[in-house]
């Protein structure tokens, strides 16, 4: 929670993985793309008729991804390890560069269309830096433009145009008591969901298979509200050690926040890596956001690790403020008390821009 009682935490790293869902005809195949006129969408891509089985195609994608990132990156130099020691050094070994691998869990939709093919793509372990948040927008960018012969020069040209200039924030005034930075919009109200809304959310989700099991649906809405901030936050600390807090925070389904790491069959630091995964990031073609999200939990992580005790206290009373009265407080706020103020900039953007889609609404002020 802060530099005095951690004293011997290591500066941390991040990494992203990143999953695609690539629409696929053959070559020679007479189809015509249906979708090819729908904006955000990457033309379809075209594979020889030599690689028409699913196993084939899905070797021939991950070698042209493959392709694409390492004509845009290489491998980070060995003296990024200067500050590791050998067992840290041992496991970031395999996380040089950036690569592609096969994803379970990748639910892929069916068509008449198109074949699809899931292919998960995995960033180098890196220090958080402009440069590293910037090459995830480029990686994105040119695997959704570069596959399909685009030129990779014009992709990073146009993605690097799309970075945060500071001057765009509504600066707050010099005086240090005063907000660092005025939002631009009312805050949101909190969604409520009754039993029917939330059963309907459900159904739609069964065709992805990432439905919440209706046995738990059933047990969490039996049970009512859960515990308070506070209390949440009581239980947590008053854990013997880490893999009890795993134990804890992990649900009976694929938890959106993984401890795995953590667990406590995983307490051989000479096999096991000390990382937390966040997993409930919105599925996203655009690089920018994607870069912004890598950006936002690891300054998540570093207020945790490195606020002040009071500033701490601090975001967890307003974070309870906001269960108990709608529109007082609200994740623009958070990004903001976290010092994510160009974040949070974005967010408002991102927030008004798809008000509609999202069904949000918005505390309007009182005249």
């Amino acid at each position: 929670m802060s530099t005095y009682i951690l004293p011997t935490t290591l500066t941390p790293t991040f990494g992203v993985e990143v999953e695609f869902i690539i629409a696929t005809l053959l070559e020679d195949d007479d189809k015509t793309d249906p979708h090819e006129d729908v904006e955000g969408l990457p033309p379809v891509l075209r594979v020889p008729r030599r690689y028409s089985t699913v196993l084939t195609q899905k070797r021939y994608i991950r070698g042209r991804v493959k392709e694409v990132l390492d004509e845009c990156f290489d491998a980070l130099p060995p003296l990024s390890f200067a500050f590791f020691g050998k067992r840290e050094a041992d496991i970031l070994f395999g996380h040089l560069d950036w690569g592609t691998i096969e994803d379970s869990s990748i639910r892929l939709p069916s068509s008449d269309s198109y074949n699809f093919v899931g292919i998960e793509v995995t960033s180098p372990v890196q220090f958080a830096s402009s440069r590293a948040f910037d090459a995830i927008s480029f990686a994105i960018s040119a695997i959704t433009n570069g596959i399909i012969g685009q030129n990779l020069e014009k992709t990073m040209d146009h993605n690097l145009e799309k970075t945060i200039d500071p001057a765009e924030l509504n600066l707050g005034d010099s005086n240090e008591l005063a907000p660092a930075r005025q939002r631009n919009i009312p805050r949101l109200r909190l969604p409520q969901f009754n039993s029917r809304e939330l059963l309907s959310m459900r159904r739609r989700l069964v065709r992805f298979e990432k439905a919440i099991p209706e046995y738990v649906m059933d047990r969490v809405q039996k049970r009512g509200p859960g515990p308070g901030v506070f209390e949440a936050t009581q239980r947590i600390y008053s854990q013997p050690a880490s893999c009890y807090i795993s134990s804890l925070l992990s649900g009976e389904t694929r938890p959106a926040i993984s401890l795995e790491g953590y667990d406590c069959t995983s307490l051989d630091p000479e096999n096991h890596r000390r990382t937390i995964e966040v997993r409930f990031g919105e599925g996203s073609l655009d690089g920018e956001w994607v870069s912004i999200w890598a950006k936002i939990i690891v300054g998540l992580f570093e207020f945790a690790l490195y606020s002040s005790p009071s500033k701490f206290i601090d975001v967890l009373e307003n974070c309870d403020r906001a269960t108990k009265e709608d529109g007082i407080y609200d994740v623009i706020d958070f990004l903001d008390d976290i010092g994510l103020f160009a974040e949070a900039e974005i967010a408002e953007r991102r927030l008004t821009a798809n008000k509609d889609r999202w069904n949000l609404t918005f505390v309007e002020p009182e005249s």
